[in-house]
Parts: C-alpha cells; structure tokens; sequence
C-alpha cells in the first residue's frame, strides 16, 4: 500500500509537552499571549471561510500582482466556480463586513488562521501558514492609528522579551 504524507509545503504543527517540536510549541505558546492581548484591546475575533471566490483577490489584491498570477491556490469547483484558498486574511473580513452590512460601523478585529501561497516552498516558508493579523475599521479617529500602532508594539516586545525592538514611526 502507497504511504501517504503531506503535501509538499504543509506542515502539521501538533502541540507537545515535552521540547520535541519546539516550533509548534512556541507557535502555540505565541497564540495564547497574542489572544490575551487583543481582549485587553477590546477587539472582536473574526473567523472567515478558507475558500474564497476567486474574484475577491483579484478585486483586492489586483489582477497583475505577483500573488494573484503566480501565487494563488485555485481551482474549479464541481459547478465550474473559480474558487481559491484565502492568501490573506483582509480581503474576507472586508467581504464579511459589506455582505452582512456593516460598513458603517466601527470595527476592532483580529484574525488567525492558515493562509495558503503558492509558491516554490523555500527554508523557513511553506505553502501553508498561519498568520494572525489586526484590523480597526470604520473610524477616522486617529487615536485608532495611535492604538493599533501600540498595540503592534507591545505584541512585539511580548512575544520577543530578548530582543531589543525599536519602534520607528516616520
């Protein structure tokens, strides 16, 4: 019988009690910290599906960026639908947001989940990945810039404690 592994780029990341995956560990670990974080923001999570009209990317992203010609998952459904594994996260909440009519409120996001490139897998990236992102919409506040830009400053120096971070702002 053929064995069956992963496909080339993804990677499974399991959660551990001893160091033997360290990656997944700290991954996880990062996870926790970044949650906490974001409910002391008073942000709202946001789940979007995985799979997207392909459409969406093209709209936002742009039909001649690098990522909608070279790097995009996608195929045709069983109905002959365009559809694509999501390659970033912003597009589907702005999706989610007009489709349920709630433009014209205000919104504190933030958002994790796999996202998936394809792109000849290189050390270090893979087709599949897990990022977590923020968002602040519907305000023109600026204290919602000053906040956010706060806010990815403490993330950093949260999840990084060795390291010197310096904030730049130009």
């Amino acid at each position: 019988m053929e064995k069956i592994n992963s496909l080339t780029g993804m990677t499974d990341l399991i959660e551990t009690k001893a160091d033997e995956n360290v990656l997944a560990n700290k991954v996880f670990q990062t996870e926790k910290i970044l949650k906490e974080i974001f409910t002391n923001y008073a942000m709202s999570e946001i789940r979007t599906p995985a799979l997207e009209n392909t459409n969406l990317f093209k709209r936002s992203v742009g039909d001649t960026s690098d990522i909608v010609n070279k790097e995009l998952y996608t195929f045709s459904d069983k109905n002959d639908k365009s559809i694509t594994l999501r390659p970033e996260g912003t597009a589907s909440v702005m999706r989610s947001i007009i489709e349920k009519k709630l433009d014209g409120e205000t919104h504190k996001l933030w958002y994790l989940g796999p996202m998936w490139r394809y792109e000849r897998p290189q050390k270090g990236r893979y087709r599949q990945f897990n990022q977590i992102n923020f968002e602040n919409f519907g305000t023109d506040d600026f204290f919602a810039d000053i906040e956010m830009i706060n806010l990815a400053d403490q993330l950093l120096k949260k999840i990084l404690p060795n390291e010197q971070i310096t904030l730049h702002i130009n």
